[in-house]
């Protein structure tokens, strides 16, 4: 039994693949128990399951495809949301899945906004304008500002600064700080630290220098470093509630002791009389 498979989409990519020893255990699932879930398509190619449909080839069985219909709202944050709650991804990994989902996040939405502002079948530059967020989209320019990193790594479950400086680092640092990096040898913030203060040879060096440590080390702090910002946030939020019950509770004390005051007069300008 054999089938031609799909071309795979470029979002689809931005998802690490699995590793030998999964695409085994997923082959072998297969075989065993038969094709389960529909393999996910947009514009021709493999959205969702690109991993399936490899095991599919590998295991003999023809997968069942399905059309994109729109779910989640956009196609990039759909491949994210489908893959992510699978995936035992490392923060390093999810900080940059988000990271390269930036240029696709906002081409679609610059899409939408076109869409929006123009009349129905007005072209827009080259290309007719999408109706809806499922037509397709060129990947722009990434932006690298800080809006637009948070709203990225709320897809993927971290900071806005985790993928800054990921991002940073797969740009601008030396291949072996990278590595070390993904290996969770070197947490985030030191390797974009590196990045900012040590020429490519003073990176790879220290890279060298360092390959003793623990990849408990990198792991320990980049939980830190994600957690320290969450917990200052908690902490300014519960402070707000606290100021905001005080000043509710003032306001009440104050009108309370006018009516006080008001029965007071009233009682008082009757005994005048």
């Amino acid at each position: 039994m054999t089938f031609t498979p799909l071309p795979i989409h470029e979002l689809a990519e931005l998802l690490p693949e699995m590793s030998d020893l999964e695409l085994k255990d997923l082959v072998g699932g297969i075989k065993s128990g038969g094709f389960w879930g529909a393999i996910i398509t947009y514009e021709g190619k493999v959205l969702d399951g690109r991993m399936r449909q490899k095991a599919c080839e590998l295991a003999d069985v023809v997968p069942a495809y399905e059309e994109w219909s729109g779910q989640a709202g956009s196609p990039t944050a759909f491949v994210i949301g489908a893959n992510l709650h699978r995936r035992n991804l490392t923060l390093v990994q999810q900080a940059l899945v988000a990271h390269n989902a930036l240029p696709y996040l906002e081409a679609e939405a610059k899409a939408r906004k076109e869409a929006m502002q123009a009349k129905p079948g007005q072209k827009v530059g080259s290309a007719k304008v999408p109706r809806s967020s499922g037509e397709p989209c060129a990947p722009v320019k990434k932006d690298k500002s800080r809006e637009s990193a948070a709203q990225a790594g709320k897809l993927t479950g971290v900071s806005g600064d985790t993928v800054r400086r990921v991002g940073k680092v797969m740009e601008k640092g030396a291949p072996e700080l990278q590595q070390a990096m993904m290996e969770e040898k070197v947490s985030i913030s030191k390797a974009a630290k590196m990045v900012d203060s040590m020429t490519m040879e003073e990176q790879v060096a220290a890279c060298q220098k360092d390959e003793s440590v623990s990849r408990r080390t990198g792991v320990d702090e980049d939980k830190r470093e994600e957690q320290e910002p969450r917990s200052a946030k908690k902490w300014l939020s519960q402070h707000m509630d606290l100021g905001r019950d005080l000043a509710m509770a003032h306001a009440r004390v104050d009108e309370m002791w006018h009516k006080v005051r008001e029965e007071w007069l009233k009682k008082k300008a009757l005994v005048s009389e």
